[in-house]
């Protein structure tokens, strides 16, 4: 979110629950991109916080903390989608990383 927006001393106001459906983790990752860009486009709201739980089904189920999209400051482009071509996800150097080339 601060690649595009000033999201500092922003307040959470809604819930929203988010659930994903049992897949590899590069797929899955896109899969919580998208529902973040889908609530930022379509809906017009800000996560301030995620919090997600592994399901029994290997899927994820949990919820965005958001607040209004008039609520911060647009500091640069808006995310339209996730490229496939330059995703990683894995660990490296003991530790978990990923990164995304996100469209805008």
């Amino acid at each position: 979110m601060n690649t595009f927006a000033d999201m500092e001393g922003l307040v959470a106001h809604e819930t929203r629950a988010v659930s994903l459906e049992p897949a590899d983790d590069d797929e899955m990752l896109i899969a919580l991109l998208d529902e973040v860009i889908y609530l930022v486009d379509a809906l017009a709201f800000v996560p301030v916080t995620v919090e997600l739980e592994a399901r029994a089904d290997g899927g994820l189920t949990g919820s965005f903390q958001t607040a209004p999209a008039t609520a911060v400051a647009v500091t640069g482009a808006v995310p339209k989608g996730i490229s496939r071509s330059e995703l990683f996800i894995g660990s490296r150097r003991g530790r978990w990383r990923c990164s995304v080339e996100v469209d805008v």
